[in-house]
């Protein structure tokens, strides 16, 4: 049988950043640089299986700190006396600013609220503020109420 030709010595950054391309390759990869620079398995092995470890918790880790946004249950409008709630919905939908049954997001609340007020102002309320209060409804939703203050 032929000799196999040397292979050549592999760099250490190259040999490190291979490590974290998948879990099940960094054995394999780890075997083969024990192989190609004859190495021993007996701490190559223990080695690797540590990295896949590792490489497990920390995936493991970043999957349990992205949570999902609540999502909007319900939408109250209060102390909007001369201006009919059924209007404030429909200059929301001209808009495209549907809250209800959407992932909550306080950009798109303060959006609202700002169109809410415009439409204070054109009703002959101008100076109106309106606030948004979220309330936590469990176990991942939420209620908004809009207040108007004048």
């Amino acid at each position: 049988m032929p000799a196999c030709p040397p292979v050549p010595p592999v760099p250490t950054l190259t040999a490190a950043s291979s490590f974290f391309s998948t879990t099940g390759s960094v054995a394999i990869r780890l075997l083969n640089l024990a192989l190609e620079a004859s190495m021993k398995i007996k701490w190559i092995l223990p080695a690797a299986a540590g990295i896949v470890a590792l490489a497990g918790a920390q995936t493991g880790e970043q999957r349990s700190t992205t949570a999902k946004a609540p999502v909007v249950r319900a939408v109250e409008f209060k102390n909007f006396r001369d201006v009919p709630v059924k209007e404030i919905v429909n200059r929301l939908n001209d808009r495209d600013i549907q809250l209800v049954e959407r992932p909550y997001s306080a950009a798109y609340v303060e959006t609202a609220q700002g169109i809410v007020e415009e439409l204070m102002a054109e009703k002959g309320h101008p100076g109106t503020h309106v606030k948004p209060t979220v309330t936590s409804i469990p176990p991942h939703a939420v209620r908004v109420t809009f207040t108007a203050a004048p």
